[in-house]
């Protein structure tokens, strides 16, 4: 049986279409920053500034105590980027629309909640309302998280997901660079909540190393034929 090397050319193109049909690489989420509520309000990773309270609270006891209309704010921009956030709080308190995150400066009514009008459970209003299924209740510790990758939003408790949805009007991305944790927007001002964070951490893309580009490895391809070219020629008319 004869075995012949494909040409150049051929792999040429068949290389080409690969890489005009190749998923973008993407870098995973990674742990950014780490709030551990031990002796202050900073990140133990040093990667972002401290948090600043809202109205008041009080650090105590590894764990951060907020009443209603008591919470936190954080400075960062999550304004494209994928990202998930995770915290391990307890409530003492839950009453009607209990939000937990605000994504929009106070200016608007959607984010993250609670939803205790009916069993306490997890949902995000928005454009929409995704609403998730597992009861939550007081003096209980959960792990609660939210992601968005790729337009896509995922909500979770005790790492269970309790909803997800696409986020076309990134009702889920900051309008600033803020981010406000239990306390209510300026909208209703009345959609608080009660209760003891232990630990807050966010997630974002990790930086990757640039992998060369499909232009840059076709080029090479293309003179790689060129020259085959060349030494065929060159041998027909010796």
């Amino acid at each position: 049986m004869t075995h012949r090397i494909l040409h150049p050319i051929a792999l040429f193109f068949l290389v080409g279409t690969a890489f005009v049909f190749a998923p973008e690489a993407r870098g995973e989420l990674v742990l950014s920053s780490q709030y551990l509520f031990d002796t202050d309000l900073s990140d133990s990773l040093g990667n972002q500034g401290d948090l600043s309270q809202i109205s008041g609270g009080s650090l105590a006891g590894g764990g951060f105590t907020f009443g209603n209309d008591e919470g936190l704010s954080l400075t960062t921009n999550l304004t494209d980027d994928d990202y998930r956030i995770e915290f391990d709080v307890t409530f003492t308190d839950l009453a009607g629309w209990d939000k937990l995150i605000d994504f929009k400066d106070g200016a608007s009514d959607d984010g993250l909640y609670l939803n205790a009008t009916s069993n306490n459970f997890l949902t995000f209003f928005g454009a929409g309302v995704a609403n998730g299924g597992d009861f939550v209740d007081t003096g209980t510790s959960y792990t609660v998280s939210i992601q968005r990758v790729d337009e896509e939003v995922t909500a979770s408790v005790d790492g269970v997901e309790q909803f997800s949805f696409f986020d076309f009007g990134d009702d889920a991305l900051t309008a600033t660079d803020q981010i406000a944790f239990f306390v209510d927007d300026s909208v209703t001002g009345d959609e608080g909540v009660a209760g003891t964070i232990t630990e807050l951490r966010l997630f974002t893309n990790a930086v990757t190393i640039p992998e060369p580009s499909g232009m840059m490895v076709l080029a090479g391809l293309a003179a790689a034929a060129a020259r085959f070219s060349r030494r065929a020629r060159s041998r027909k008319f010796r």
